[in-house]
């Protein structure tokens, strides 16, 4: 064989073996966005309680808390919303009975309200317009709605993740640099995991609620902030019963047990 065609045989050779390692080892490497979420809360601090609301509003938090593993799965955040709207009597959750006596729930979206995100716009517009013409969901519509636009919803989240993730980076909480492979890695601020630990410990407060000797809870905007985050750490349902429990006659829980059941028989059923 010619010399010539000998080494460019034996270049091309070199190139595709090249390519392929190159290829196998950028698959190897991990960033941070890559890494388990449980792992990632071994950078946390280790506050074990905290009572406050670490984060400026509900999809930061969320975006933390779905990062670092706080957080079950995407769909508590839908239930989130449903409990927003009610304490903000935006909608109401009434319990019906058919013609048949069989009881139901249905979802009142007659009320025109504004919303505050572009997740909140897209999800309150996909629910209204699946209500009939009295802007009125039944659970049984809810329930086909979901499944039939499951994607749907879930690019909605992708959207959110985004959305959320710029937000934290306007904030200077999180950020992307290049590492020595010069790939972008996601990085967290002093402050980002300050907040994030803050939001593990009100987790843990939340959980342990009916433990603690000072349970005083004087604003019922802060009963409803707690509220908002027990269903997002997908716990709603256990520290509803303690403040039920604990504050019979300043807790009104009738439509959020409504709620709360909504989400966990329709909602949850579906978008897990």
């Amino acid at each position: 064989m010619d010399n010539g065609i000998l080494n460019i045989l034996i270049t091309i050779g070199l190139l595709i073996v090249s390519t392929v390692f190159s290829i196998m080892l950028k698959r190897q490497q991990k960033t941070p966005t890559q890494v388990l979420a449980n792992d990632r809360q071994n950078i946390l601090k280790p506050v074990q309680y905290f009572r406050e609301i670490p984060f400026d509003n509900l999809e930061d938090a969320y975006w933390a808390g779905l990062h670092f593993g706080l957080i079950p799965n995407k769909s508590t955040l839908i239930g989130c919303y449903l409990l927003k709207w009610v304490y903000e009597d935006k909608v109401k959750f009434i319990k019906v009975t058919d013609e048949y006596g069989n009881k139901k729930t249905n979802v009142d979206f007659s009320k025109i309200f504004k919303t505050e995100t572009r997740f909140e716009t897209k999800m309150y517009g996909l629910l209204k317009a699946s209500a009939n013409h009295d802007k009125i969901l039944s659970t049984d519509e809810l329930f086909r709605l979901l499944k039939q636009n499951n994607k749907t919803i879930f690019k909605l989240f992708d959207e959110l993740d985004a959305c959320a993730k710029q937000s934290l980076i306007d904030q200077k909480l999180i950020d992307y640099k290049l590492d020595k492979y010069n790939t972008l890695t996601l990085t967290y601020s002093d402050k980002m995991i300050e907040k994030t630990s803050y939001l593990r410990g009100l987790k843990n407060f939340l959980n342990d609620f009916s433990n603690f000797p000072d349970k005083n809870i004087k604003e019922v905007h802060l009963w409803q902030q707690y509220m908002l985050y027990a269903q997002l750490f997908d716990i709603a349902d256990k520290v509803e019963n303690e403040f039920k429990d604990l504050y019979p006659d300043f807790v009104k829980t009738e439509e959020t047990e409504i709620v709360l059941e909504v989400v966990s028989t329709v909602i949850l059923s579906i978008l897990t």
